[in-house]
């Protein structure tokens, strides 16, 4: 078995933390980010593949389920324009707002909604750390 590890780019991870920092000041109770897809399995190209990001919060006026989504733009749009400076490419960031709602509405559902969020639930918990985790 390969080591994920070792796949890992460091420009990215750099660009991950940096990422993290945006949301943690942008994206309202914040409860976790993880990273999913060919980034975290192993499969990813840096020439073609972008990089899943699941972003989860606690506030519900976020959810997909809102008949506005002028909120769920507006909060993406902050992120884009907060990112485009520290990153070197943002565009290789699919970033993936979800409420604890919409987790829990969609990992019931059977077909493409239920297993979107069953990949990216069991992707790379980047925030919280699992140290954070384990201390709280």
């Amino acid at each position: 078995m390969i080591d994920k590890m070792q796949e890992r780019d460091p420009q990215i991870e750099r660009e991950l933390e940096e990422l993290v920092g945006v949301l943690v000041n942008i994206v309202p109770q914040l409860t976790e980010v993880r990273i999913f897809g060919s980034y975290n399995n192993g499969n990813w190209n840096p020439k073609t593949s972008d990089i899943d990001v699941f972003v989860e919060t606690g506030d519900e006026s976020y959810s997909k389920y809102e008949r506005s989504f002028k909120k769920r733009i507006d909060v993406k749009d902050k992120i884009r324009q907060n990112i485009e400076s520290n990153c070197e490419d943002f565009l290789r960031f699919s970033i993936n707002l979800f409420t604890v709602e919409d987790v829990r509405k969609d990992s019931g559902n059977i077909g493409y909604a239920g297993n979107f969020i069953l990949a990216a639930k069991s992707g790379r918990l980047i925030h919280p750390s699992k140290q954070n985790q384990a201390v709280n």
